[in-house]
């Protein structure tokens, strides 16, 4: 039982890091376009209209603030990879 769980956890897992890498790939694009129009790589509203939806599809409700902070980091890491990108290209 425990094995056959944590199998499926290493599968999910797979998942999350190719999600990940797809949604790094596309933080470039959006930094691109920043980058093109002048614009800051902090989007607080845009941050919190993010966090707001991704809460709104939860089914367990109780998951709430562990899905805040998860995105919380994951926009922060998004950040700082848009920032050393445009460092660059300066």
């Amino acid at each position: 039982m425990l094995e056959a769980e944590r199998q499926r956890i290493d599968q999910i897992d797979q998942e999350i890091v190719a999600l990940f890498e797809a949604r790094m790939e596309t933080v470039l694009q959006v930094a691109q376009y920043k980058l093109d129009h002048d614009l800051p790589v902090l989007d607080s509203s845009r941050e919190h209209l993010v966090i707001e939806k991704v809460r709104g599809k939860l089914n367990n409700p109780e998951l709430a603030p562990y899905l805040t902070e998860l995105y919380q980091t994951m926009m922060a890491q998004s950040r700082a990879y848009q920032s050393q990108w445009l460092d660059h290209q300066k």
